[in-house]
């Protein structure tokens, strides 16, 4: 048995899943509809980033982004889990950078572990779309995403080192939160008009989320 697990953990290093969750119901004011999700399984993080469509261009830009982060964190990927969505692109990508690509059927859970990584950041931001004030653009839902990724994250203990979060893992460090501090999503705020963007007589701050 434990001759087993060795080998299933070496099978497993420098795995990663990718899918796309279901459209949103309103589409962002920048174009985006979607979200593409890939789960890193040494580091046990999850991404998330806005895309437009299913189309192979928007795929791969968040694919080769995900790739990109984890080579330069020294998380190279050597192989890749991910349903038929893009296939023929992430095929060719992953071939030039020596990742070996496992296609499995949409909706198929067991095999990719992203449909689960799916679940569990849509979990965390819906959550945080039910805290944001209740006169905020929905619309705005893609500004609230880069938030989301790092709290669920700092929430989630790493795969290597059960002792440090998901994000601390991949990033080398913990997040600084005195240097980037977080108000609850979508809080109604007024932002400094600094004196040389305002009028003599116009407003000091202005609305902004």
């Amino acid at each position: 048995n434990l001759f087993c697990f060795a080998a299933l953990a070496d099978k497993q290093h420098g795995t990663f899943y990718t899918d796309c969750t279901g459209n949103l119901p309103v589409r962002a004011l920048d174009g985006q509809q979607l979200i593409f999700v890939a789960y890193d399984y040494d580091t046990n993080y999850i991404f998330a980033i806005p895309i437009d469509s299913t189309t192979s261009e928007d795929i791969m830009t968040a694919f080769r982004s995900v790739v990109e982060t984890l080579t330069a964190q020294g998380y190279t990927p050597t192989f890749n889990v991910t349903d038929n969505q893009a296939a023929t692109a992430i095929k060719q990508y992953c071939l030039s950078k020596n990742i070996t690509v496992q296609l499995v059927e949409p909706h198929n859970h067991r095999v990719n572990a992203a449909e689960r990584a799916i679940q569990t950041f849509k979990n965390h931001f819906i959550s945080g779309l039910c805290a944001t004030d209740v006169n905020f653009p929905l619309q705005l839902w893609n500004h609230l995403v880069p938030q989301a990724v790092i709290t669920c994250n700092t929430l989630r203990r790493s795969r290597t080192n059960p002792h440090i979060s998901a994000y601390e893992q991949l990033h080398g460090n913990k997040y600084n939160w005195n240097a980037h501090p977080m108000a609850p999503p979508g809080t109604r705020a007024v932002i400094f008009n600094p004196p040389n963007l305002r009028s003599s007589w116009g407003p000091r701050a202005l609305d902004a989320w």
